[in-house]
This record gives structure tokens, C-alpha cells and sequence, in this order.
């Protein structure tokens, strides 16, 4: 089997799958304990089941390697520079990736606001 450019781990081991840390150990993913800093806060608030399961849709949205960047650098504690080395790519790519990580996570935890209510009269909706 043919491996791509930057493939981390053995063949049909994604990097970054949920099933385990961006370097492929079991039984990462969204751990239980993990923990949200709100913004200009140093208060943690736990997440609960139906937040880490969003939070997990969210990252397994995610380009394969922008979801191992992200998880290396935010769930293993890996720097830009030392992430990029694993991923032979750029500190600044790593950047932008872990950006839209984090962007994916915040949409996926932020509330929709509600539909705007129809101001048209429900006879002319055909109700």
C-alpha cells in the first residue's frame, strides 16, 4: 500500500480519529474531564455528554490533517513548531489548523438563535 505525504502511523490508521489521539493511542477523543475556559476567564466548565458528543461531530468534520494538528496541539499539548515537525508541514499551517478547530468547536457548542417568527397572516400561509 501506498502511503501519502505526511501519513502518520500505520496504513488504515487515520491520524486524528476519535478513536484515539492524533499519534493513535486508544481512548482519547473528547475526554470526559476536558474541560471549556470560558473567554477572560481562568474557570473551567465541564462538558456535558451531549456537548462532547457535538464537540466530537465537530472534529471528525474536520480535513484529516487540520483534525490531527488540532488534536496534537490542543488534547496532547504539542507546540506549533513540534506539531508541524510531526505533520512535515509549516508552524503557520499548523496555526490556521488549530484555528479552525477551535472555530468548528465554538459553532458546535453555540445555541442557533431562534427562527424568526412569520409576521404573514397563517390564512395566507395556507394554514
Amino acid at each position: 500500500m501506498t502511503r501519502k505525504h505526511g501519513d502518520d502511523g500505520p496504513p488504515g490508521q487515520e491520524p486524528g480519529a476519535l478513536t484515539g489521539t492524533a499519534d493513535g493511542r486508544a481512548g482519547a477523543g473528547v475526554p470526559a474531564e476536558t474541560p471549556i475556559r470560558r473567554a477572560g476567564s481562568s474557570a473551567s466548565v465541564p462538558l456535558s455528554p451531549s456537548q462532547r458528543a457535538c464537540l466530537a461531530r465537530a472534529i471528525e468534520g474536520l480535513p484529516r490533517r487540520a483534525r490531527a494538528a488540532f488534536l496534537l496541539h490542543r488534547f496532547d499539548g504539542l507546540s506549533y513548531g513540534e506539531v508541524a515537525r510531526r505533520l512535515n508541514t509549516s508552524p503557520a499551517k499548523v496555526e490556521r489548523d488549530v484555528a479552525r478547530g477551535l472555530d468548528a468547536c465554538c459553532r458546535a457548542l453555540t445555541p442557533l438563535p431562534p427562527a424568526p417568527r412569520s409576521t404573514m397572516p397563517r390564512s395566507a400561509m395556507g394554514v
